[in-house]
């Protein structure tokens, strides 16, 4: 074995170093690309995929990630912010005793809701919901959402919904709003239309609630009015 390895180092030995080129020709072309055909890179990292291939506006619609100490989901917050005293006047729960629908059909997992419990109204801060920033909006695009509601027979929301577009700061300009009544029974769809007169790239779509009781909502969306399917 000795000898064998001894004879291969000295033939290996005895070959000429070899050197690699590469030899570029711009002027030869050997195949032309259609100007039909083009490509884009996308992966899951950053929400690439996620957010980047679909124009949803709003994260977590379904209130699915874990809450904080309110109650809320990670991409939600109170109405107004938390510098203002509103504990007993609106509670939330992230809950699975109702939900639309029910569980995920993927996984057989139950999903969730936001559940909110209104105290009667005070009138000194009529201010109550919650709301989701960095909100990419355009001055004169119409944008179109939704959000499914349900209100139990006992002790049920009775009041009115207001959806609005606004400037992400306390006592900020709103840019389009719409008021609706809740319409107390199992869960139903709220459909709105939204034109906002300012361009912010760093706007918040907001939720107000002026009544009194409890109500479930799920489901929320956001799209330009012009996105197709």
């Amino acid at each position: 074995m000795r000898k064998i390895i001894s004879s291969f180092l000295i033939s290996a030995s005895l070959v000429p170093a070899q050197t690699a080129t590469i030899k570029v020709d711009p002027s030869r072309v050997e195949n032309r690309v259609s100007p039909h055909m083009y490509a884009a890179f996308a992966e899951m990292m950053a929400e690439d995929v996620k957010w980047g291939l679909t124009a949803e506006m709003v994260h977590d619609r379904s209130f699915e990630e874990c809450p904080d100490y309110l109650g809320l989901p990670a991409d939600w917050r109170l109405e107004p912010d938390e510098r203002n005293d509103t504990v007993g006047a609106i509670k939330f729960a992230q809950t699975t005793e109702e939900a639309y629908p029910k569980t995920n059909k993927a996984t057989g997992a139950a999903e969730h809701s936001l559940r909110l419990t209104l105290a009667p109204e005070d009138t000194r801060d009529t201010r109550r919901g919650f709301s989701q920033g960095r909100i990419s909006i355009r001055a004169g695009e119409q944008y179109a959402g939704y959000v499914w509601g349900k209100v139990p027979a006992q002790n049920g929301y009775a009041g009115n919904l207001t959806v609005a577009l606004e400037e992400d700061n306390t006592n900020g300009e709103t840019y389009a709003v719409v008021s609706y009544p809740v319409t107390q029974g199992d869960w139903r769809k709220y459909s709105f239309k939204l034109l906002p007169k300012k361009t912010d790239r760093f706007a918040k779509l907001t939720f107000l609630f002026d009544g009194k009781g409890t109500l479930y909502i799920d489901q929320v969306s956001l799209e330009p009015a012009d996105a197709i399917d």
